[in-house]
């Protein structure tokens, strides 16, 4: 199909449309004009589906663990309750990284491998039942405040979680932002992997479960790239 038919539904004029279709055009593979229009409702079903996919971490995390995991290393990391705050900030980074992708070329790629990612979560963590030793957060201040917080929020077991889903979410977004915005590509891996590494640092998790969320979230970008050609 030429680029011919992208005039059909792009006026000469406006070389913004027309630069944002052949964009998503080579991005997605997508070789015929009317995808372009479909691309709208695409990103949001998908959207839709990876919301529907990552809420089913709620049910699952809330089971008592089988066993503690951890390795000798985790032992000498240090409780540090400052990085409560990068921890805390996925809550701001998560919905800002979908809101500010979304109207780029990476938006479906983005939604899709949340969606995946969601689904692997829900496949193999029920049959893992790990958890980390968390740490004493008894102390004055804000910083000790907040993270009992989160160990009252998160309950008695710590989630019961592997891998982290704070790592497979912030890599994910760290990534797909950094492709969309290329020249703010640093600052997006800074956030994610100050988020990452605070769930070691306030004990909620341990570096097996980073392991984890980085493979877990590189499963889902790459499956992905191979199956976005198949949902235009």
């Amino acid at each position: 199909m030429r680029d011919d038919c992208m005039c059909a539904h792009v006026s000469g004029g406006d070389s913004f449309k027309a630069a944002k279709w052949r964009s998503a055009r080579q991005s997605v593979g997508a070789p015929a004009c009317y995808r372009y229009a479909m691309l709208p409702l695409r990103n949001l079903v998908l959207l839709a589906l990876a919301a529907a996919s990552l809420s089913l971490y709620i049910p699952i995390s809330r089971g008592r663990p089988k066993r503690l995991c951890g390795m000798l290393v985790d032992q000498h990391i240090p409780f540090l309750p400052v990085f409560v705050v990068p921890y805390l900030s996925l809550f701001i980074f998560f919905p800002a990284a979908i809101i500010l992708v979304y109207p780029t070329p990476f938006a479906a790629l983005m939604y899709l491998a949340l969606g995946i990612v969601g689904l692997l979560y829900a496949v193999v963590s029920p049959f893992v039942g790990c958890s980390a030793a968390r740490a004493d957060a008894r102390g004055p201040g804000a910083l000790h405040a907040l993270v009992r917080f989160v160990y009252r929020i998160d309950g008695k077991y710590n989630n019961d979680v592997f891998p982290s889903t704070h790592v497979y979410i912030s890599v994910i977004c760290g990534y797909y932002l950094a492709r969309a915005f290329p020249a703010f590509a640093l600052w997006s891996w800074i956030v994610a992997v100050c988020i990452a590494f605070s769930t070691v640092f306030i004990k909620q998790h341990n570096l097996m479960d980073i392991a984890g969320g980085l493979l877990w979230a590189a499963t889902a970008i790459v499956a992905a790239q191979s199956l976005i050609g198949l949902l235009v």
